[in-house]
């Protein structure tokens, strides 16, 4: 069942209502397609250090690739040269007190920029399968054009917002982050994936010393709907701080200002994060969400995190804690566990490849 565009109002029912039920993605709109993708330590981390598409130039002391939670796709190493990849494909599977669900999901970048011509071009798609229960894709792709220090891509651009807000999948789950990953993400993916409307639009990154910025527009086709973001990280060394706005105008839909400002740090083999989010769209709706991440070994990471949100004095919390082994060459195996306020658990053991 494809969503009703924007439902920010169902935050408090996946929170209090659906944490046992793997359908909550097809019933609560928001995906981040930059998050979810848990770290897996490395040497050379997800791509070559001047590759687009998510590579975090800041790794983790004593262990390598990529830090936070998420890939960020394009905001580091905008318009460099040559191809560029990334993404991941992973088969889950679901269980609580009452029944079993199998996933199909997968999320991924191709790109490329024409050596010193500074010209190229992305695509990309999100998606998943749930076999009875159906499917939904999001199929992205832009032009891109090397202007100055940043970039331009235009055409179906993810939004901006999404790349800087690096968090693990609560409890592991990927195919559950659709839900509950609304507290830190754009409309435009969730929207996207769950309404089908193409949103063709435009967005600019850039770099400032060690401040990362980026804005995007999208308006969505056969609609009143646009939705601008701006969104910052600044780098401190081992801190990294960031922070997001979006406005959503529309005629046939609720308008409304979100903000979302996060701070993650790492030393040696531990990382952590805390993000605060203000959704105005259409509820007033706060919410905190935390993790912490440990690797004792280079193949072997485990994280804890929760989130909690508060919606016309009612608050409700999840809680949840995932660990995944890297056995070859992106290849990995992951177990966790998703519970709170008194609902059944969720449990999740899934295989994957990152690439």
């Amino acid at each position: 069942m494809r969503q009703a565009f924007p439902r920010r109002a169902g935050i408090a029912a996946v929170l209090t209502g659906v944490i046992g039920s793997a359908a909550i993605a097809q019933t609560v709109v928001g995906y981040d397609p930059a998050r979810g993708y848990q770290t897996v330590p490395g040497p050379a981390g997800f791509a070559p250090a001047d590759a687009s598409f998510g590579y975090d130039p800041a790794p983790v002391s004593g262990g390598g690739g990529q830090t936070g939670g998420g890939v960020t796709w394009g905001r580091h190493g905008a318009g460099s040269s040559g191809f560029s990849h990334e993404g991941v494909i992973e088969y889950e599977l679901l269980k609580t007190t009452d029944e079993d669900d199998t996933i199909l999901f997968g999320d991924f970048m191709l790109g490329y920029m024409a050596p010193g011509a500074g010209i190229g071009f992305e695509i990309g798609m999100t998606g998943y399968d749930t076999g009875e229960a159906g499917a939904d894709t999001a199929a992205y792709g832009a032009l891109r054009l090397k202007v100055g220090n940043g970039e331009i891509r235009a055409g179906v651009p993810r939004a901006a917002l999404d790349d800087f807000m690096d968090i693990p999948a609560l409890g592991g789950s990927r195919y559950l982050d659709l839900g509950y990953g609304q507290l830190t993400s754009s409309l435009v993916s969730s929207h996207y994936l769950f309404g089908g409307k193409t949103p063709w639009g435009l967005r600019y990154d850039t770099t400032l010393g060690n401040v990362d910025l980026a804005g995007s527009a999208h308006q969505f086709a056969d609609e009143q709907t646009k939705v601008l973001d701006v969104a910052a990280a600044w780098h401190l060394g081992a801190v990294t701080l960031s922070a997001g706005a979006e406005q959503v105008e529309s005629d046939d839909h609720a308008s409304g200002t979100s903000v979302i400002l996060g701070a993650k740090a790492g030393n040696g083999p531990i990382e952590g994060g805390l993000y605060w989010s203000n959704l105005e769209n259409p509820g007033d709706i706060e919410a905190f969400t935390a993790y912490g991440t440990w690797r004792p070994s280079t193949p072997v990471s485990v994280t804890g995190s929760f989130v909690t949100a508060r919606e016309d004095g009612r608050e409700s919390t999840l809680y949840g804690v995932s660990a995944d082994y890297t056995f070859w060459q992106g290849a990995y195996v992951q177990g966790g566990v998703t519970d709170g306020d008194s609902e059944d658990a969720t449990y999740d053991l899934s295989v994957g490849f990152k690439f």
